[in-house]
């Protein structure tokens, strides 16, 4: 049987089992839940990457985003470009 501990990366322990030749099974039932549990994060996580890197490969898409980038920055940062200032300018005289 193989205890691990809790704040071991359950991707490393993998990692290891694949080296040495060593079956998942050799982990202990009070260990699996959080092997498991690791592992399972690990996969969303994995799962959440791709999704943002397939939005930023989509060349329409990274143009939308810069975009709601600019006008984020230009409402939020009154330096920011020409149409801030003047917006700013506006606003105070107001």
């Amino acid at each position: 049987q193989l205890h691990l501990p809790s704040n071991i990366c359950s991707l490393n322990v993998r990692a290891e089992l694949d080296f040495w030749k060593l079956p998942e099974d050799l982990i202990c039932e009070c260990c699996w839940m959080n092997y498991h549990q690791g592992l399972k994060t690990m996969g969303v996580v994995n799962t959440i990457c791709k999704a943002f890197h397939s939005l930023y490969d989509d060349p329409r898409a990274r143009a939308a985003l810069s975009w709601a980038g600019k006008i984020w920055l230009t409402l939020d940062r009154p330096s920011y470009n020409w149409f801030s200032k003047v917006s700013l300018k506006q606003c105070q005289l107001s």
